[in-house]
């Protein structure tokens, strides 16, 4: 009885890694096309692990990225003043992973990232936070 208790949990483990593979892959198809592909907080860790040469783009204040971020996170303040030059120098080529703290800001910036040049947009819906309450690894600057 344990046994078959263990083979069905293992079995069900299997069929949502296997879901959930099959959907990140899915959302990499769609990062060779142009356009914003939005994924969850666990979709994005997936990715990052898939597609290391992912750049990850911080859109929060120095602040906010000072107290805790992605690793090999690029930070640009959405409320700098010249965050539509610092967009434009970015290679429009590579696909950035977008987030903010809460997803609001991010969605904002998303003319602005299209306008600028970026084709290849991965954007993280519900931003850091969501990410931190996954538990999912976050680096300081001292």
């Amino acid at each position: 009885m344990i046994a078959h208790l263990g083979v069905l949990i293992f079995s069900l483990l299997l069929v949502n890694f296997q879901a959930t593979t099959a959907a990140v892959a899915e959302e990499i198809g769609k990062l060779q096309k142009d356009g914003i592909v939005n994924v969850t907080a666990g979709d994005a860790h997936r990715l990052i692990l898939l597609k290391p040469e992912m750049i990850i783009l911080d859109i929060r204040t120095a602040a906010e990225f000072k107290l805790g971020h992605i690793k090999g996170a690029k930070n640009i303040d959405f409320y700098a003043r010249n965050f539509k030059d610092l967009i434009a120098k970015l290679d429009p080529e590579k696909v950035y992973l977008v987030h903010c703290r809460s997803g609001n800001r991010s969605t904002k910036a998303m003319p602005t990232l299209q306008s600028g040049g970026l084709r290849h947009i991965v954007h993280m819906n519900k931003g850091f936070k969501a990410w931190k309450d996954r538990g999912l690894q976050v680096v300081q600057n001292q």
